[in-house]
């Protein structure tokens, strides 16, 4: 199990039974994915909210955003993380994220994973479609931009409305978009692939007896070349 230590040092004041907790946005990251780790500081102190998200509950004392890469697969620990102000050092909590294998080099595809992390279930629904990116027009000569074009395909999109909240009920805590370089690996280097990863919270209502059924019909804009009919919840 790899472990990464980091120390920060800079101006910020930090009163008796304020708590530095650490959150990530992808509990369970692929093998060379960057991690996006959040150091909140709050004053309560609850271990289950480690999926950034529910920042509104914090009572306005800040959050540092952290970017590391995931170099191998396996179990990864990450913390603490120590803030020193005036000479006292204060130090988080600490988490352990799986990293996976890299997806299949495919530049079109729909892949579905279910994880616990730190006693809560999570639904990782990542995609790949070809495509392009374009520069945007600048408003102004300070900014510039660029947006995902495709003619043919678009990222399907999980209707969370469309689940029985009795059975289960997802909450969306984060998506993203980016190029995809395993794409640019396939049909001789000439394929521009867009990737998008969301992660849902999952949970599980009174009337669930173990498994729950995922369809087709509940993405929205699902491409028909994307072969899918149902994934189970468990």
């Amino acid at each position: 199990m790899r472990q990464l230590i980091i120390l920060i040092l800079f101006p910020i004041n930090l009163a008796l039974g304020q708590n530095l907790i650490i959150s990530v946005s992808n509990p369970s990251p692929r093998l060379g994915q960057e991690i996006n780790v959040y150091l909140r500081i709050t004053d309560y102190y609850n271990p289950l909210d480690s999926i950034d998200g529910d920042i509104e509950r914090d009572l306005g004392r800040g959050q540092i955003e952290l970017n590391s890469w995931a170099l191998d697969t396996g179990i990864v620990k990450i913390g603490p993380i120590a803030i020193v102000v005036n000479g006292v050092t204060y130090k988080s909590d600490s988490i352990e994220l799986r990293v996976e294998q890299p997806l299949p080099a495919e530049t079109l595809g729909l892949w579905i994973r279910q994880i616990t992390f730190r006693d809560r279930d999570y639904l990782i629904v990542e995609q790949r479609i070809p495509g392009e990116w374009k520069d945007t027009k600048p408003k102004n000569k300070n900014t510039f931009g660029t947006e995902f074009t495709s003619e043919k395909y678009e990222f399907g999109e999980l209707e969370t409305d469309s689940f029985d909240a009795s059975k289960v009920k997802l909450f969306h805590k984060y998506s993203t978009k980016r190029i995809d370089a395993a794409g640019q690996r396939l049909r001789g280097g000439n394929a521009n692939t867009t990737y998008k990863v969301s992660v849902y919270e999952i949970r599980k209502g009174p009337k669930f007896r173990g498994e729950y059924e995922i369809k087709r019909e509940q993405f929205k804009k699902l491409p028909r070349d994307i072969k899918f009919e149902t994934w189970t919840i468990r």
